[in-house]
């Protein structure tokens, strides 16, 4: 019987205490319990995404994680401290992830240049913000008209 299926899968800081580990990504799943990215590497093991990782391979290799499959990632020990509620400082183990594979080129458009690149957190963002006097103006003429058909007057 193959022993294995029995252990553990997930990248512990213990696992690359000595020595990175470098494989490559297979899949990127969500990790229900946590409610998070999870990559499922070459090696059978499995490395769930914090923010920080997730900034650190978005920069790497942009935001689609379907772009991910076939990048080769190095996962090293660190440590790093948080600060308690007291005031004090606990020292913590973990695992951070470095990108090793260059990010692919995009795929041309239709016009045989380069793909545009998503927009940014900026850009939605300012997108949203000029949605809102539209909204606003939708909002004050209904009233308008309300008012104006029960009979109303808007003099005070």
């Amino acid at each position: 019987m193959d022993i294995g299926m029995f252990a553990s899968n997930w990248v512990k800081p213990d696992d690359v205490r000595h020595e990175p580990l470098v494989t490559r990504i297979i899949a990127v799943l969500m990790n229900d319990k946590l409610n998070r990215p999870m990559l499922e590497l070459e090696n059978g093991m499995q490395f769930t995404l914090f923010e920080r990782n997730v900034d650190v391979l978005i920069k790497a290799w942009g935001r689609n994680t379907d772009d991910w499959p076939g990048y080769e990632v190095e996962l090293s020990y660190e440590t790093y401290s948080i600060k308690k509620s007291d005031g004090s400082t606990e020292e913590k183990e973990g695992v951070k992830i470095r990108p090793i594979s260059p990010r692919k080129a995009a795929p041309p458009d239709a016009n045989g240049g380069a793909a545009p690149l998503p927009p940014t957190r900026q850009q939605l963002r300012n997108e949203m913000d000029d949605s809102i006097p539209f909204v606003l103006t939708f909002v004050v003429a209904s009233a308008v008209t309300w008012l104006v058909a029960s009979g109303s007057s808007l003099v005070a």
